[in-house]
């Protein structure tokens, strides 16, 4: 299974939806995990079938509070579980079904504003783990004993950069 995590910016744009399109299937990703999308409610249906038809997906936005989180899976190849959904998190219980291995997976939006840090920070700690499944700490390792791939990043050293050249 090959995951990808992103803080895209920002997937109204025709253009991103493109890219994003592009890097989930030249690299065979299974599971995605998209930061600030910025989609609305309205949109985000027809904005993921876009990107990956036949997908399922799920989202943290409401009519109060912007799509911050945006995660999407290869139902035929993952199942995912939703455990918690806030403004901050996505906590959810992802299986390799090939594998038949679970794991705790917590998409995490950083709040910018020290109060909703504190927010967020309060809501990791109330996330329990009574089953003892690997987590987000141990990922790396679960990664390594179950010989999942990181994709490393091959274009922009930074996200953020918007295509600037170093001094």
């Amino acid at each position: 299974m090959k995951g990808l995590a992103w803080n895209i910016r920002g997937l109204n744009c025709h253009a991103k939806q493109q890219a994003d399109k592009h890097l989930i299937h030249k690299h065979r990703v299974d599971f995605c995990v998209l930061l600030e999308i910025k989609v609305s409610i309205s949109n985000d249906n027809m904005t993921s079938n876009h990107i990956v038809p036949n997908w399922n997906h799920i989202h943290n936005g409401d009519d109060e509070n912007p799509n911050r989180i945006w995660i999407g899976w290869n139902q035929m190849k993952v199942s995912l579980e939703v455990i918690s959904v806030s403004k901050y998190l996505i906590h959810s219980k992802i299986t390799i079904k090939i594998a038949k291995k679970p794991f705790l997976w917590t998409a995490v939006y950083g709040a910018n504003s020290r109060e909703m840090k504190m927010d967020l920070w309060r809501e990791i700690d109330d996330i329990q783990n009574p089953t003892q499944l690997p987590w987000v700490k141990e990922f790396n390792n679960y990664l390594d004993r179950n010989y999942l791939t990181d994709l490393s990043w091959k274009d922009q050293l930074l996200t953020w950069s918007s295509g600037r050249k170093e001094n």
